[in-house]
C-alpha cells in the first residue's frame, strides 16, 4: 500500500489521475450517448437493466424480449467488452484522486474498489442473461443486487471525493 501511496502522490500519479480522468470522460460519453442510446432504441425504448436502479425479473425479461438481434449483438459484443475495461479506468481515477486529496492511501479506497467488483458482477449477470435470453429468479436477484450496490457505492465514492476535496481546501 505504501508503494501505491508513493506513486499516487508523485508527479507520475498526478499524470495518471489526469489521464484516467480524461479516459473516464471519453468512456462515459461513448457508453451513454452512443452505445446505451442505440441499445435502448433496439429494445423499444426500454432502459438496459444494468443502467437502472431497482430492477426486477419481469422488467429484465421484458427488456430481453424487446431487444432486437442487432441490439443483442451490440450489447454482448461492443458494450460488454467496453464495460469490462471502463471499471478499471474509473476505479483508477477514483483511487488516485482520493489518495491525492487525502494525502495518503487509507480505508476509503475500499469503496471505489467495491464499485469495480459490483460492476464486474453486474457484467457477469448481464452476459449470462444475454447468452440464454432468459432471466432466472436467482440471476435476476444477483444482477439487480450488483447493480444496486454498484450505484450505492458509486454515490458513496462521490461523497467521499466531495468531503476529501472540502477538507483539503481548509
Amino acid at each position: 500500500m505504501k508503494r501505491f501511496e508513493t506513486f499516487a502522490l508523485s508527479d507520475a500519479g498526478k499524470m495518471g489521475a489526469y489521464a484516467s480522468a480524461a479516459l473516464t470522460g471519453v468512456f462515459e460519453c461513448v457508453e451513454t450517448f452512443a452505445l446505451l442510446a442505440k441499445i435502448q432504441r433496439e429494445a423499444d425504448g426500454n432502459t438496459p437493466f444494468d443502467s437502472k436502479f431497482g430492477n426486477n425479473r419481469d422488467y429484465m425479461q421484458g427488456f430481453l424480449d424487446a431487444l432486437s438481434e442487432e441490439g443483442r449483438t451490440l450489447y454482448r459484443g461492443t458494450y460488454l467488452t467496453m464495460d469490462n475495461l471502463y471499471p478499471l479506468v474509473y476505479t483508477s481515477f477514483f483511487v488516485l484522486l482520493l489518495t491525492r486529496l487525502n494525502g495518503k492511501a487509507d480505508r476509503k479506497l475500499v469503496v471505489p474498489l467495491l464499485v469495480l467488483c459490483f460492476d464486474y458482477g453486474e457484467n457477469y449477470g448481464t452476459k449470462k442473461m444475454l447468452e440464454t435470453m432468459t432471466v432466472s429468479k436467482g440471476m435476476a436477484r444477483f444482477a439487480s443486487t450488483c447493480t444496486n450496490c454498484k450505484m450505492l457505492c458509486l454515490g458513496t465514492t462521490f461523497g467521499l471525493l466531495g468531503l476529501s476535496w472540502r477538507q483539503n481546501r481548509k
